[in-house]
């Protein structure tokens, strides 16, 4: 799918400019469990410090895989110090797992633009098999280019190569 109408209706003067960031919600993927270690009550202590005192409902998870971020208002809410307050905090404390995408999370909270999930279709959607989807997202490391699933590959063989702004990737059988 083009790109295009992604750029032309993410974050644009028409969302708030509180939104920094236009990702696709994942609601059936609680932020407790799945990445946020919240039967700590040290951990608990230090989210009701930053107003967070029930993150089942004031933090809304996403996949940072594909998102749009409006860096000037990034700049703006200081999302970057934000970020960088739980990534600290993590170093001490198991605040969550996963890599970037909690802070991410906590920093944002609900104050996204929630894109259709098309924009971020991951293998087992529905918009995978209806060929419906914006962007094919292979999360985590099952990329298709390492995987022997002939289904991956020939779901990704049309963006490679000559084709693909990545023209430089070396051909499949060099892999």
């Amino acid at each position: 799918k083009d790109v295009a109408h992604f750029y032309d209706t993410s974050l644009t003067e028409a969302t708030p400019s509180t939104q920094a960031v236009a990702a696709v919600s994942r609601k059936y993927k609680p932020m407790c469990g799945s990445w946020l270690n919240c039967r700590d009550p040290k951990v608990n202590e230090l989210m009701r410090s930053q107003g967070i005192d029930d993150p089942a409902k004031q933090l809304d998870t996403f996949n940072a895989g594909v998102l749009a971020i409006h860096l000037g208002r990034w700049k703006k809410l200081k999302l970057t110090n934000k970020a960088e307050f739980w990534i600290r905090w993590n170093m001490d404390l198991p605040l969550y797992k996963l890599g970037s995408n909690p802070p991410l999370i906590l920093s944002v909270r609900q104050n996204f633009q929630h894109l259709d999930g098309r924009w971020n279709c991951q293998r087992g959607h529905t918009c995978w098999d209806r060929g419906d989807a914006g962007a094919l997202h292979w999360s985590g490391g099952a990329k298709p280019w390492t995987l022997a699933f002939a289904r991956d590959r020939y779901d990704w063989l049309p963006y490679h190569a000559a084709r693909c702004v990545h023209a430089d990737l070396p051909p499949l059988g060099d892999m």
